[in-house]
């Protein structure tokens, strides 16, 4: 990212423009857009390794709060008005789930001068708090036609004829000179202080790769027809839907993620069965087939938005038309009550009496008002796709039976109690609600055969306490209490 706007493009002119110095040649960017420790470990400071390489890099703690990336806004504001940040964006926020973003490992990265903690990475409206929906975002606008046309432009700065001379100078891409792969003969460095400066040089400040073409970058002409730009790409109501040699264009957050991906639908299940379903949250409900594999399921209540429209329109009706009746007798009952008093005034004699109306009839009309019934729809059953590269399973290949706890422990994560491998080893596996096995203790002579049977009660007289009963092959039942989110390495009971 270097000069996005003519304030940011013009304080870089002015530095080059500016610069006097005998043995450095003239720069607009001091730092580089790729550094291992100014963005690889900036970026995915919330993973391992790399977490324990940024605090090696700090001297043993994390760096400074305010200093941490801490939010996508505020990121994206940073680089583009700070001269010194010029920072790429890594693989990860075009691929994988998004747990870059997330603070899985609770890190204690402090507080930041405005009194907000740093923890998982704010993310902009559109994202709608799903760190796998922004990324789905920014690869499909990777993936799209406004990329597409840029891409050689692109390349052209960072691999071509732009990367150097007077078409970097002309296009605004004049980098410090010991970015440029090959300016500097490190070996032939005879001093060592200078040698050792350069090579950190090199390091923490980043390097330009070679410079493979040397012309123009010829432009692949595209099919479809796009949005004009990012802003319109990922609204989902600013384009229609067009329709351009077949294939049917849709903007990006308007269209399911099988449309972004160009897949077909996942199927609804596996070809095996079942051997243990618990609903672990609101929305999601984790499955285990006969193969110890782990599926999860999401579902929702899609209410029908048409009959409910068609059913508040009418009952509005129905509450005008009584309306209007109620107006008018209200208005015969006035017309006449002052009709009689003329009349008492002009002959002298006391007014007639005021007639009644029956309330009845209206009352009759409201009792046939029909409400509006909001429970209208049905629901909504998707079988989720795995964004991992090794299926979440069972230790054994083909469990007997599996027991899945009631109550979430560990914020999250709820406990997977299955055959360890059998020879009476008990497998107790924390597994969260996005699908991942956190952590897996195989609890070792138990019983004394394979696990045949459990069941799980927290409904006892032991309270809010869960416990498992294990039963083996060979008649032997051992029972497993959970008060926490520590797995238990023995069995409380031995029968």
């Amino acid at each position: 990212m270097g000069a996005l706007n003519e304030e940011r493009l013009r304080d870089f002119l002015e530095r080059y423009n500016s610069f006097v110095d005998n043995t450095i040649p003239p720069f607009m960017y001091g730092s580089h857009y790729s550094t291992a420790a100014g963005v690889v470990l900036h970026y995915n400071v919330r993973l391992h390794p790399f977490a324990a390489l940024h605090r090696q890099l700090q001297g043993g703690n994390f760096d400074v709060s305010d200093r941490l990336f801490s939010s996508i806004a505020r990121t994206f504001e940073m680089c583009t008005s700070a001269l010194s940040e010029v920072k790429e964006l890594t693989p990860e926020w075009f691929c994988g789930n998004g747990t870059f973003l997330r603070n899985e490992n609770n890190f204690n990265f402090g507080t930041m001068q405005d009194g907000v903690k740093v923890d998982d990475v704010v993310l902009p409206p559109w994202a709608q708090g799903s760190p796998e929906r922004f990324v789905e975002v920014n690869r499909a606008a990777l993936e799209s036609d406004i990329v597409t046309k840029m891409l050689p432009d692109w390349i052209d700065l960072i691999f071509g004829y732009k990367q150097r001379g007077q078409a970097a100078v002309e296009n605004n891409n004049v980098f410090f000179y010991l970015t440029y792969a090959g300016s500097v003969d490190v070996a032939a460095i005879d001093d060592p202080a200078l040698r050792s400066a350069t090579e950190l040089q090199i390091a923490h400040f980043g390097q330009c790769p070679m410079q493979i073409f040397f012309k123009p970058h010829e432009k692949q002409r595209t099919f479809r027809g796009g949005p004009k730009s990012l802003k319109d790409a990922i609204e989902p109501h600013s384009l229609p839907v067009e329709r351009s040699r077949g294939v049917l264009y849709k903007p990006f957050t308007g269209a399911p993620i099988s449309h972004w991906f160009h897949l077909p639908p996942e199927p609804l299940g596996p070809k095996v069965g079942f051997i243990a379903l618990r609903v672990v949250s609101n929305h999601r409900i984790l499955a285990v087939d006969s193969t110890g594999t782990f599926h999860f399921y999401v579902f929702e209540w899609k209410m029908d938005s048409k009959k409910v429209l068609e059913q508040e329109a009418r009952l509005r009706s129905d509450l005008m038309r009584i309306s209007s009746i109620q107006k008018g007798s209200a208005a015969a009952l006035a017309a006449h009550r002052q009709l009689s008093l003329d009349s008492a005034d002009s002959s002298g004699s006391a007014p007639g009496e005021t007639p009644s109306f029956d309330s009845s009839a209206l009352d009759s009309m409201y009792d046939g008002i029909v409400p509006v019934n909001y429970d209208v729809g049905n629901f909504v059953l998707a079988r989720e796709r795995g964004g991992f590269r090794n299926l979440p399973r069972t230790p054994e290949m083909s469990p007997r039976a599996v027991g899945v706890s009631y109550r979430m422990v560990n914020k999250d994560c709820c406990v997977v109690v299955s055959d360890g491998g059998g020879k009476g080893t008990v497998s107790l596996q924390l597994v969260d609600v996005r699908g991942e096995v956190k952590s897996t203790e195989l609890v070792r002579d138990c019983l004394g055969g394979k696990v045949t049977a459990i069941a799980s009660d927290f409904e006892s007289s032991i309270g809010e306490r869960e416990i498992f009963g294990v039963g083996g092959k060979d008649g032997s039942v051992c029972v497993f209490v959970f008060t926490n989110s520590t797995l238990p390495r023995r069995p409380l009971h031995r029968i």
